[in-house]
């Protein structure tokens, strides 16, 4: 994520060009037709046989700063970084989550162990849980996707969690007991590193489960227990925007979902808002929000997300 500062462009000009990507198409939805935890353990870990939810948001500034250049400059610390905790705790809540199974790994509580030791809870689950992770993602060679945790290190050794250590906890491939996951993240590089086999693509027709490029790479197709809908910040060598406020994606998504919409609708009302929120800073940046599934589901039901333990019982 990058925090957009106004009427900055020596900022931008001189940030580095691996880390800020250079976007794709700008984001055109025609085209495309709290509370915070305090000392880690004082929320108890997520309890087996219930909807649950594991939110991570670190805004990196007592982070190690290395001998990156890039981690030394003022604008890799995430000053929404609570506003976005405070938003997705409320949304989570207000859709039906108790706040015993909320837990928050936020700044100094997020370190490389602590993130590891939540997701094998989550791994362990069989009822629904989401997922929320905030924070700096890395583009690595072969299109491989690194988070930075609290306690990074991008010198060497490397201290990130890698895209291999998320998915093989958030996504149950075959043989396993089925579970349902929903993954939001509001990172930068971090479309569909969990390689779902569905992307939700606008066409003449309407709406439809098109196959993502991840999936197709492969050269391999395995088959998933787990029911995983992943809502990412934005779509491959893209880099997420916020402000003071928080992120663009985090704050415009914690609206439109207080309500059951389709995930068409959800989608498209999502991609808006961070539109218009990024062309108030400048028509330069973009971002375009996408939907991944490891099933196609339904694309005109509006109770979709009681899947995932949102708005009452599953059916």
């Amino acid at each position: 994520m990058v925090a957009l500062i106004e009427n900055d462009d020596d900022y931008w000009s001189s940030s580095d060009p691996q880390l800020l990507a250079t976007h794709p198409a700008p984001c055109n939805d025609t085209q495309n037709s709290g509370l915070l935890a305090g000392l880690y353990g004082t929320i108890p870990s997520v309890r087996l046989g219930d909807a649950c939810a594991l939110v991570i948001t670190i805004d990196y500034k007592t982070s190690p700063r290395d001998y990156s250049d890039w981690a030394n400059k003022p604008g890799f610390t995430l000053t929404g970084a609570t506003g976005d905790c405070n938003a997705v705790q409320g949304i989570l809540k207000q859709v039906g989550l108790s706040t015993e199974h909320i837990k928050c790994l936020s700044n100094e509580e997020a370190t490389h162990s602590n993130i590891n030791r939540e997701l094998s809870h989550i791994y362990r689950l069989s009822k629904p849980a989401t997922v929320y992770i905030q924070g700096h993602g890395l583009m690595l060679p072969y299109k491989r996707f690194e988070f930075l945790p609290h306690d990074y290190y991008i010198s060497d050794p490397p201290r990130g969690i890698e895209c291999y250590d998320l998915r093989s906890n958030l996504s149950l491939w075959q043989g396993q007991a089925p579970a349902q996951r929903l993954i939001i993240t509001d990172l930068c590089y971090g479309y569909n590193f969990n390689r779902l086999p569905y992307v939700l693509t606008f066409g003449i027709d309407g709406p439809y489960w098109g196959i993502s490029d991840e999936w197709q790479e492969q050269g391999y197709q395995p088959s998933f227990s787990n029911t995983v809908l992943h809502f990412a910040a934005g779509s491959f060598d893209e880099v997420t925007y916020e402000n003071s406020v928080g992120g663009f994606f985090t704050q415009v998504a914690c609206k439109v979902m207080k309500e059951p919409r389709t995930l068409p609708d959800l989608l498209m009302r999502v991609r808006a808002g961070v539109c218009e929120r990024i062309h108030s800073y400048s028509d330069k940046f973009s971002q375009t929000p996408q939907l991944y599934a490891s099933h196609e589901l339904d694309l005109y039901d509006k109770d979709v997300l009681q899947l995932f333990g949102w708005f009452g019982p599953m059916p």
